[in-house]
């Protein structure tokens, strides 16, 4: 049997404080730690004896999320899980993104001024790549950095159709008292492992609404 060496990079930041992969072998869950590589600016794991076909998936202390440049996934029950394999190959992919917070356009370093009366924090991202050969899917994964360097993580799958030029996405961060700080926020924006853009925010005068049942 040949023993497989698995390596994965993260291109995150080093604002995440601490990373783990979990992966599960033979229905047992376990779990090994990523290091931050300073000089490269990614954090790395290496794993002996990962066989093809393994589910698993990172997590901060705050929460979980798939491999950003695997698109193969598998759903159990309400989790989801990155699956291990021969990473395929695909067309080359270069890739712009234009977003709007809150319907106000970022330029830049430019800062625009958000002011918060409902339950989110919305962005509209439009992607903007080469004509698609061929029909591949990609993950979108959003960082998001607050005032005191909270982190919080999310992503999902999309679809690049064949013959198309663009795609849009609309994550968006539930806003509650735990998660929103006064000040300027920043979001890297990571398309299938690859950062395409970085922008930022000022958040303020938040309004909080409890919602009805």
């Amino acid at each position: 049997m040949v023993e497989i060496i698995a390596t994965f990079t993260l291109n995150f930041s080093e604002k995440i404080k601490h990373l783990d992969i979990c992966y599960k072998i033979q229905d047992e869950l376990f779990t090994q730690q990523c290091f931050y590589n300073e000089v490269k600016e990614y954090w790395e794991v290496k794993i002996m004896n990962f066989p093809y076909n393994t589910l698993y998936f990172f997590q901060t202390k705050d929460n979980y999320f798939l491999d950003p440049s695997n698109p193969i996934i598998h759903q159990d029950g309400q989790m989801y899980y990155s699956v291990y394999t021969e990473k395929p190959k695909t067309q080359q992919v270069n890739i712009s993104a234009s977003v709007t917070i809150n319907h106000q356009k970022t330029d830049g370093n430019i800062a625009p001024t958000v002011f918060v009366n409902d339950s989110f924090i919305s962005l509209s991202i439009t992607l903007h790549f080469n004509k698609m050969a061929q029909t591949t899917a990609h993950i979108i994964t959003i960082e998001w950095i607050s005032p005191e360097e909270t982190y919080y993580i999310m992503d999902n799958l999309l679809r690049f159709e064949k013959g198309a030029t663009k795609v849009q996405a609309n994550p968006h961060l539930r806003i509650d008292p735990s998660t929103m700080k006064l000040g300027i926020w920043h979001i890297r924006i990571l398309i299938s492992n690859i950062l395409v853009q970085k922008v930022q925010f000022k958040l303020s005068n938040i309004s909080y609404f409890k919602e009805s049942w």
